[in-house]
Formats: structure tokens, C-alpha cells, sequence
């Protein structure tokens, strides 16, 4: 009788289901506000009550919903919150007598690409650290790109950070953006831009890669010493191509040329970096220390860039030239301290002080009121972002990755799970073992 030995039969079966959602799924499902959350699932985007939020919000909030529009976490300034309302931890711990501060960016993402990982969440972020010496003088100020570690109704961790700069009375604008899972990957790139007005006097453009292990270290993808990086809102182009910031000049009185009003940085999407020369355009009065641009969001086809001009007006620029259309303010808007963000629904919108929100019509160039309402209560001033002309705080949307298909479970189309059927050498077949990881 022949014998036929089979050693080793593996089968491995690797499935990949597309997740198929309705409508419009780039852009978060709603956005999170001190108190107030805009659903824009809905037919009509509607305002709702959250569970939980600060009586005096400083700085940002965000949350993160999955596929099914559930809450995992809510964050205002540094308090964690879990879907129930209750109080999941802090995102950093300050016990001294100034005030830490936090920039405008804060995102959420899912730590890996698929749900076979674990369903913790990353929160992305800088905080500006204030260290004072024994007699409350002289504190040493760090600016630090944090990354904190959430699992959802479970923990929240400092997971792990970069300083940026450092040094006493350190003064400096910094933004970051953060880009969709590189494909094929389960890395993100964060780029920070900063300038450091005070000591050494130095513009950067930084790339970090984030991965599930944590941060790497940063990548210069351009310094300069003559040019002012100050960025109030820092844009990431859905295809990770290119960068944008609009420059608030807090720094402009010490420096002669202030032609960069809008900067565009060009990226190569493969590597994340510097693709080309950097384009800055100067809008409206050339070379002027006093126009203050606060805020920036790119129309769907990348082709304009719809700024904020503090206190006066918000303006439609083509990115091909920099060339300038205000924007006809049809509802009485009348308050330009706003960043702007664009919703899955295709608008791009900017929130008054009273909590209305005000919308671009694209076609018509101007600036609309809508039938959302906040009230008051639900918008958040930024108090490290504040305006040079009038000194008020920046009123912040929560900030999202342009072109994420954040309605796909964890952030992406993949689900996956691993059949492994295995059969020990023997002369017959005597056990199918199978394994499922996900």
C-alpha cells in the first residue's frame, strides 16, 4: 500500500470586506462642541445635546463616532469623556499655578488600519507646557506634539511625545495637521509648523511618522530664518500633495518681509516629503503687518482656499495665482474671529460668537446663515490662537482629516480575519485546527 505523507498543509485566508455605507462618508458623522454636537447624517444636519461639558472651555474639543454613529470618545480641552457622559481620565496633568495651553488641532484616529487591531484610539495634539521656577517667574515654556493612548470606556494614557522647542519666556506660533493612514500601512504623518519669534528666530516645516508603536523622531522638511511660519490653521490636502497655513503675524512687527500671508507647501505623497518649491502668496494689502489671517479651508477640488481675514471679512483665493475674491456677507455675519472646516455635507462653515453657524455658498461667493445654533455655551475660544488686531480668541471647529472615510469601521474599509487550517505530518489527515484573530 503506497503511503502518501503530507507534512505540512497550511490555508491561509486572508478576507477583505468592503464596508459599504450611505451617502457621503469623508468627513466626520458629526462634530463635537462643548456640550452641543451637529449631526450631519441626517437628511438635514441637526444640533444636539451631548452628555457632558465644561462650564468655561479653553481650548478644543473632538470625538470620534464609529460606522454606526456611537460615540467611543468625546474630548474638551484635556478631560476624556466616554460615550455615557462619565469621565474617563485627562489627556495631561498640569498642578502648577500657569496655565498649560493647547492649540486648535486636536484629532482622534483609530490607532491601526483595520479592526483587527485593538480599537484603541490615538488623540494628536500640542500642548504648551509652562514650568515657572520657585517664585512664579521666568517659566520655561515647551511646545510638545503629544500623542495619548484611549481605549474607549477603559483608559487613557500619555502614550508618548516630542518637544518642539523649549527654553525661558519661549514664545512661538505652532499648528500641526494629520494625515489619513498612508496606504497600505498602518503609519499617519503629523507636520508641524512653527516659528519661534523670540531667541534664535527660526521657521521649521517637520514631518513625524506615527505608527502604533508611537511617534518617530522629526524629519526637517524646510527651515528658514527670514521667513515668518507662523500658522493660525494648518490644511492637509486629502491626497497628502500638498500643505496650507494662513499666518495670523504675531510676529510681524520684528521682521520686514511679511509676504507670506498664505503658504503652500508642496508634498510628495509616497514619502511625505518636500516636493517642490514652497508657494506664498500675499493677499489683499501687499506686504502689511496688519492683515491677520485666522483661518483656512480648501473647496472640494483643492482648486481655492476660502481665509479668514480677522475682524474684516473672509476671502475666496485661487491657489493657482492667489488671486482674491471677498466673499459678500449676505446675513450680517459681521464676526471674523472663526476658523472654518468643511462638512460631509459639502459646506464649508464658520461659527459666530452667539453659536450660529454661518455657511459659503461657493456659487454665489457669500456667506450665509444657517439653522444651526449652538447657543453660546457651545462655542469654545481659543486662548492660546488669538487674533493680533482685536486680541479676541479664535472661535474653533473641531478639527477632522480632510478625505477619511471616517464612517468605514475604524477609519477604514478593511475588515479582516485569518483562517488557518493546519494538519500535523502524519499518513492521514487527523485534526483541522482553525484559527481566528480579529
Amino acid at each position: 500500500m503506497k503511503h502518501v505523507k503530507i507534512s505540512i498543509i497550511t490555508i491561509s485566508l486572508l478576507l477583505a470586506v468592503i464596508v459599504q455605507s450611505y451617502g457621503q462618508t469623508t468627513q466626520m458623522p458629526k462634530w463635537a462642541f462643548n456640550g452641543k454636537q451637529i449631526d450631519f447624517t441626517q437628511s438635514t444636519p441637526q444640533v444636539q445635546n451631548m452628555n457632558a461639558n465644561l462650564a468655561q472651555p479653553r481650548f478644543v474639543s473632538n470625538a470620534y463616532y464609529d460606522n454606526s454613529g456611537t460615540r467611543q470618545v468625546y474630548i474638551v480641552d484635556n478631560q476624556v469623556f466616554w460615550e455615557n457622559g462619565n469621565l474617563g481620565g485627562t489627556l495631561f496633568t498640569d498642578n502648577d499655578q500657569i496655565e498649560d495651553q493647547m492649540t486648535p488641532e486636536l484629532v482622534i484616529t483609530p490607532k491601526e488600519s483595520t479592526i483587527c487591531g485593538d480599537g484603541e484610539y490615538y488623540a494628536c495634539y500640542i500642548q504648551v507646557q509652562y514650568e515657572p521656577d520657585s517664585k512664579a517667574e521666568n517659566p520655561m515654556v515647551s511646545y510638545k506634539l503629544k500623542v495619548s493612548d484611549i481605549v474607549p470606556g477603559t483608559s487613557v494614557s500619555d502614550f508618548d511625545f516630542e518637544t518642539i522647542l523649549s527654553g525661558i519666556n519661549m514664545g512661538a506660533n505652532i499648528g500641526m495637521a494629520v494625515s489619513d493612514f498612508v496606504p497600505g500601512t498602518n503609519n499617519r504623518r503629523i507636520y508641524v509648523v512653527y516659528r519661534e519669534g523670540l531667541s534664535s528666530g527660526i521657521s521649521k516645516i517637520l514631518r513625524y511618522d506615527l505608527t502604533p508603536n508611537g511617534l518617530s523622531a522629526p524629519i526637517t522638511l524646510a527651515s528658514n530664518t527670514s521667513k515668518f511660519w507662523e500658522p493660525a490653521e494648518v490644511e492637509l490636502s486629502a491626497n497628502m500633495d500638498n500643505l496650507y497655513f494662513v499666518r495670523p503675524k504675531k510676529f510681524a512687527h520684528v521682521n520686514g518681509d511679511n509676504s507670506n500671508d498664505i503658504t503652500i507647501v508642496p508634498l510628495d505623497p509616497a514619502t511625505g516629503n518636500l516636493d517642490g518649491p514652497i508657494v506664498e502668496y500675499d493677499l489683499e494689502q501687499q506686504n502689511s503687518i496688519y492683515d491677520y489671517y485666522i483661518g483656512i479651508e480648501l473647496d472640494a477640488n483643492e482648486n481655492y482656499a476660502y481665509v479668514v481675514k480677522e475682524d474684516e471679512k473672509i476671502l475666496k483665493v485661487d491657489l493657482s495665482d492667489g488671486d482674491v475674491t471677498p466673499l459678500y456677507d449676505q446675513d450680517g455675519f459681521n464676526e471674523f474671529n472663526t476658523q472654518l472646516e468643511r462638512a460631509r455635507n459639502g459646506l464649508i462653515y464658520a461659527v459666530k460668537s452667539n453659536g450660529v453657524l454661518y455657511y459659503i455658498n461657493e456659487t454665489y461667493n457669500t456667506i450665509v446663515e444657517s439653522e444651526l445654533d449652538l447657543t453660546s455655551s457651545g462655542v469654545i475660544r481659543n486662548k492660546f490662537l488669538y487674533g493680533n488686531g482685536s486680541g479676541n480668541e479664535v472661535y474653533i471647529i473641531p478639527d477632522q482629516i480632510d478625505g477619511c472615510a471616517y464612517d468605514d469601521l475604524f477609519g477604514t474599509v478593511e475588515e479582516c480575519c485569518y483562517v488557518d487550517l493546519y494538519t500535523p505530518a502524519n499518513d492521514a489527515m487527523q485534526g483541522v485546527q482553525i484559527q481566528i484573530n480579529g
